[in-house]
Parts: structure tokens; sequence; C-alpha cells
């Protein structure tokens, strides 16, 4: 497909010159705050916004908050963890920017990016906690600092308004059962409290199988061996299963909001979450001449070749996380058009998981626990104004101190972090940004309005790597620097009620995390990837234009054309021994489409429909010249996503569908071969939800996932068709 077709289309659309209805369809007239840090109506702002609303949630299977931004135009979520609790099971990926970390994601407008690796853990904020969910597409580095390239994520959390008292309780597929519980109130006039608290648990499914390549030499005779192929087409065979990854997590939270004056609110909050993950018991699917099972030796596999088998290769380590985040705002208005905000937050995250040594086996044997205690504080001050008639300014600092005190220990027995012996090595390192940041909003006519912003980012490093065990080392890294300015244009022009067309310019950055700078760690096949303190921040240059179309009042029509320039990409290098390093290396070119409409066509039906196209392409990179031209990996070309809403009397419903093309997880797109473990294949799902009121305070529903029982590999294998039933009760 020609991009530039396409293209035109979409701003053809956006521009359309059809007759409207004076009464325009509710989605333009949604109020956001994250595209400018000040409230506004979807059609007036400056960049494509999507709005996801409480009452939207309840009609989808949404079990953590990144499966409400599945169908949005223009948004990956790589459920790479299907429904497990980490930061890095569900991947939000905008526009085609590679890596969760390039997306920025807070909640009630604060980081939660962690200061580990930046990943998000969508499991720390229940579904049932939301109000809404604000989804900015395009680089917002003038407002919100680094992470912030592909786009931002806000979840806004719930203030009460008046008693409420909720309790459900879940059941569903792979034994998975979940409970949650919520009360809050204004307790006077000046003051409110919510709390709520959850527990979610699972079996969860089959996803990795055990598959080894064969080599020259001889082996023992077997039986159960299942052949196939590797993604890249090599021979391979299967000879196993890893079991499923079972689950658990707790959640509990907070807010208060004190009303201190008429004209200004302290909120304070606290939220706590833990999880844990381990795997089931392997099933090996070899059996040597006398039926026994078999899990290590060399195996004949016919034609002079043989497959390298030990124990430890079925065995998968457990992981788990507590993490605590504290917060506070204060906002007051000192008189109309002059008002402030104070925020704060600290997170302190600890993270762990253990590995299976050589010559482990399921009862037992050594293993290593990896211990990564981060933690993050986010100070934030900001001033709205209006100096003079038709300028609207937003100025304000930022304060974001990463910490890291990574440390690895042998286990007496892999299978009890108690077990700890040895320290093997230590990783204390820290990140400083300060920043800077000014907007003004110029309503140069009642139907134009421009954005100019900017925002100036000092950033800082220094870290210690040791290692204890052979070949012992100490490495200090002194503090270095790096600044980074970030501006970005906008123009918005809204010819009649209805019609919004839009364009932006700007440029975004994203400093190296303390994973990339100072945390070397050891892969399952033990392949070791390096870490470089050196790196430098990576940059985007990203331009756009669209805009939004009522067709009467029951339609509305939407595309964007995006173009991305990433230089100074931070990429991983294959070193001649075969271990890696990253490297400041790449320059890509990422360009695309959104399309999307909406349609009511009762007050009881509505429907929508999107199409995402990117084109991404590696221009640069010294680190692996062969992967110049070729796309960027674990990046769809195309995604597509339509769905119906019901809502009749006591009925609520959905059922959506969900089409996302193939996507490469090898940097030179050498793994073409489809339907195999670790490809990830093109594959299209169906989802569904019923939900029935009784009465005025109980309901319950009936999800279902995967509806069609499709079946395809998104580098493990998928779930298949999982059903949910739950039961809710309101006071």
């Amino acid at each position: 497909m020609k991009i530039g077709v396409v293209a035109a289309s979409a701003v053809a659309v956006a521009m359309s010159s059809s007759a409207m209805a004076a009464d325009t369809a509710k989605t333009l007239d949604e109020v956001v705050v994250t595209a400018t840090r000040t409230k506004m109506k979807v059609d007036d702002a400056p960049a494509s916004v999507s709005v996801i609303t409480e009452k939207a949630m309840e009609g989808r299977n949404v079990r953590q908050v990144s499966d409400a931004l599945k169908d949005l135009a223009g948004v990956n979520v790589r459920d790479v963890g299907a429904g497990t609790p980490s930061a890095w099971a569900n991947q939000v990926i905008i526009r085609g920017i590679p890596g969760y970390y390039r997306t920025a994601v807070m909640v009630d407008g604060q980081p939660i990016n962690n200061a580990f690796s930046a990943g998000v853990n969508w499991s720390m904020v229940d579904p049932e906690a939301v109000e809404r969910i604000e989804v900015v597409r395009g680089p917002f580095s003038s407002l919100y600092g680094g992470n912030a390239m592909g786009g931002a994520v806000n979840i806004i959390t719930k203030a009460p308004l008046e008693r409420e008292i909720v309790a459900k309780v879940g059941y569903g597929s792979n034994d998975t059962k979940s409970g949650h519980v919520a009360y809050g109130d204004r307790l006077s006039e000046r003051f409110a409290l919510r709390l709520d608290g959850g527990y979610k648990e699972s079996d969860g499914h089959l996803k990795e199988l055990v598959v080894r390549e064969p080599s020259t030499g001889a082996g023992a005779a077997v039986s159960g061996l299942v052949a196939t192929q590797t993604p890249e087409g090599n021979p391979a065979y299967i000879v196993g299963e890893k079991g499923p990854r079972k689950w658990w997590q707790k959640n509990a939270g907070g807010t208060a909001t004190f009303d201190v004056t008429d004209f200004s609110v302290l909120t304070l909050g606290a939220r706590y979450h833990q999880h844990e993950t381990d795997f089931d018991a392997y099933t090996t699917y070899l059996t040597d001449t006398l039926g026994n099972p078999l899990v290590s030796g060399n195996v004949d596999v016919g034609g002079g070749q043989r497959l390298r088998l030990s124990e430890n290769v079925f065995l998968f380590g457990a992981n788990g996380e507590d993490a605590l985040r504290y917060t506070a705002a204060y906002e007051h208005e000192f008189r109309p058009g002059l008002s402030m905000k104070l925020d704060a937050a600290y997170a302190d995250n600890n993270y762990w998981y253990t590995s299976a040594g050589s010559t482990a086996t399921a009862s037992g044997g050594t293993g290593k626990l990896v211990d990564v205690p981060n933690s993050k504080l986010s100070l934030n001050a900001m001033v709205n104004f209006t100096p003079i008639d038709r300028h609207n300014l937003v100025a304000g600092i930022s304060y974001v101190g990463d910490e890291l005190n990574k440390r690895e220990y042998d286990l007496a027995n892999w299978r009890n972090r108690g077990t700890m012996t040895n320290l093997r090595y230590l990783s204390d390192s820290e990140n400083r940004t300060y920043a800077a940041y000014l907007q003004d909003e110029f309503k140069a006519r009642p139907d134009l309005t421009f954005y100019l912003g900017a925002r100036y980012d000092y950033w800082t490093t220094e870290g210690v790597v040791q290692q204890i065990v052979a070949p012992a080392f100490r490495t200090e890294y002194d503090s270095r620097e790096k600044s980074a300015l970030s501006p970005k244009a906008s123009i918005v022009y809204v010819p009649r009620e209805g019609t919004t067309l839009r364009a932006s310019a700007g440029k975004a950055f994203r400093a190296p995390t303390l994973s990339d700078m100072y945390s070397t760690w050891v892969a399952s096949n033990g392949v070791v990837n390096q870490s470089n303190p050196d790196l430098d921040p990576e940059t985007t240059t990203s331009f756009e234009i669209g805009g939004s179309q009522a067709l009467g009042a029951a339609t509305v029509v939407s595309g964007t054309v995006f173009h991305n320039t990433l230089e100074d990409l931070i990429y991983q290098r294959r070193l001649p021994n075969g271990d890696s390093t990253k490297e400041n290396a790449g320059e890509a070119v990422i360009k695309g489409v959104e399309v999307e409409v909406r349609h009511r066509f009762t007050a009881a039906v509505t429907a929508f429909a999107n199409y995402t196209y990117v084109s991404t392409e590696i221009k640069e990179n010294a680190a692996e010249p062969a992967s110049v031209g070729k796309r960027i990996t674990y990046v769809p070309d195309h995604s597509a996503s339509a769905g119906v809403d019901v809502l009749a009397g006591p009925w609520k419903g959905s059922l959506v569908g969900r089409y996302v093309g193939k996507l490469y997880s090898d940097s030179q797109n050498r793994d073409v071969v489809d339907g195999v473990f670790d490809s990830y294949e093109p594959y299209f799902t169906l989802d569904a939800k019923v939900r029935y009121r009784f009465t005025e305070r109980f309901s319950a529903s009936l999800a279902a996932t995967n509806l069609l029982d499709a079946e395809y590999y998104q580098g493990g294998i998928a779930p298949g068709r999982t059903v949910f039933a739950e039961v809710v009760a309101e006071f």
C-alpha cells in the first residue's frame, strides 16, 4: 500500500464538507486535560485525543487498564503476559514508536514509568478505580519530558461526589478468580475519601514450549519428538512444555481530598501493589526405549544430528514485585485566569526474579536471584494564566529523580528465594532530570488557535557497577550531563461547528534508562546483554496533519497522517562472541495514517471502526548494517478494530473484532515463518461482553475473549478462548 494514497484519503475524510446538523456527536464534547495541561474539548485539542470513560470500560472485558486501549486507532497493545501482572507484560506502543518505554504513562498527571526500565505495571491501578483514560498521540516532551515520544496516556482516578460502596467477585477460565471492594464518600462539605482493594489470581495458560535446534553428532533413540521450524526457517524440534504461568496480585489504595478554601484543593493518595508469578510443572514429550520420561542427554534426531538436552531448559523461575506509591497535589485559583498546581509523587518498586542454574532440576539445585529495587521522585509546579487578551500561558518547572540498587545473589535452591548465599553483582546508579516548560495558547480568531511551546531538560547520570565473582571488577562512572530542548507548534482550525482541522510539528527526546546504562543481565540461553553507561538520549522529530468531521448528529469521522524521524536510536548490537551491547547507532523513519468512524444508530446502539497503517524503516545502523532498509521490530504494519456497543434497558453489551498484522522480532526481518513457536504472526480475535442489571444495586456480566478460539503465536502461544463471569453489588 502506498502511504501517499492513504494519507490523501485520510485528509479528505477530515476535510469533508458534508452538510451537518447543529447538534454534533457527543464525542466532540468530551473534556480533556492531557493535551495541554488545561481543560478543553476534544475537538479544540491540538492533537489526536481519545477518551475512554468508566461507562465505556464497563461494556468491555477490561482485566487491566491497558486492555481498554486495545481498540484505539494508532495504539498497539502487545499483551505478552495474557493478564499476568508485570512491568513488561502489557506493552503499549503509539504510532509505531517502538518500545513500551517510549510512551509516557501517568496517573492523575503524575508519571508511573518505573525508574529501572521506564516500564509500566498496568496492574497497579485496578480498572474499578478509574474514572477515565486520556490517550494523546504524538510527541509531548514539550510538556511531559522524556518517554513521551510516541504519545502520552493519562489514567484519571475516581473522586467521590457522594457515598458509594461497591463489591465485585468474578470467576473464569484457567481458574481465574477476582474480588474488589471500594468505598467512597464526601464525609463533609470539604472532605472526600475513597478507599479500594482487590485480589486476583489465575493458573494461567500454556505459553512456553521447549524448542531445540539440532547439531551434528550422535545421541540416544527416543520417542515423542515433534518436528518444527524456527521463525527463520531452520529445522527444530519441540521436546516439551514449560507449563502454565500461575500468578496472583493484591492491590490497595486510597485518596483523600480536602477543599482547603473555596478556591484551593489538596489531594493526598497512596497505592500498594504486590504480585508474584511462577511456572507450573513442566512436561517432556520424550521417552527413552523403555518408556521412561527423558529431559537430559544427547538425543538422536536422524541424519547424523542430535539435540543436547538438560533439565534446566524446561525450567523457568519465579518473579514478583512489591510497589508503594505516594502522591500529593495542591491546586489554587487566585482569580479567573490565574491558577497554579503543585504535585509530587514518590514510587518505591521492588522487583525480583529467580533463574535456575545449568545443573538445576525441578526439585532444586543452584540458581540465581536478581533483586531490582528502584525508586522515583517526581515534583512539578505549574502556573496557568492569561497575561493579555487571547493568550493563555502554561509555565512550569519539574524534577524527576530515578535511583537503582540492583543486586544478584547465588541461590542454594533456585526454588527458594530465602536460600541466598553469595553476592555476585551490584549496580548503584541514578538519573536526575531538571526541566522548565512554557506553552502559549493564542486565540488568533474564534475559529483559529495557535499553540507554541517548548521544554528544556537538563539531565545528569552517574553509577557504580561491581562484579564480585570472577572475573571481579568495580567501575565507577563519573557524573555526566546532557540537555535537550523540545519545541512543539500546533494549529487548530474550526471553520464551523463539528469540523476540526489540526497540524503539529514537534521534537521529543528520551534519556537512556538506568537499565540501559548500568544493568548487564544474562538471558536464559546464556547470552550476556551488556549495558552501556555512555549512551546518549534519543530524539524524534515529528509532523502530523489531520482532523475530525461530524456528519449530522450521529456520526464522526477522523483521520491523521503522521511522520516521525528517530535519531540516536538506542540499539542492541550483537557481538562476535554472541553476546550483545547497547549503542546509539540508529536512525529510523516511521510514517503512517489513522482513520476512524463512529456512528450512533439509535440511542441504544453505537458502532465504530478504525484502521491504522504504519510504515517503519531503519535508515542508519552502524551497529548492524544489515538491518538498514528493514522494518523496526515489534511494530505491526496494519491493524484495525471494529465493534458495536448496545445499551437497552437493563442490558448492556459489546462485540469487538481486532486485527493485528505481521510483526518481526528479528532486526533483519528474517523471521518470516509463521505458525511456529517464537513467531509473531497476523491474527484476528473477537471479544464479547454482556451485562444484565437485575436491580439498581445488583448486576452480573459474562465476557469472552478470543470468542472464536483463534490459534496463533505472539512469541509464545496466545491464549485461546477464555470466559469470565462477574457479579456486582453497589450501595
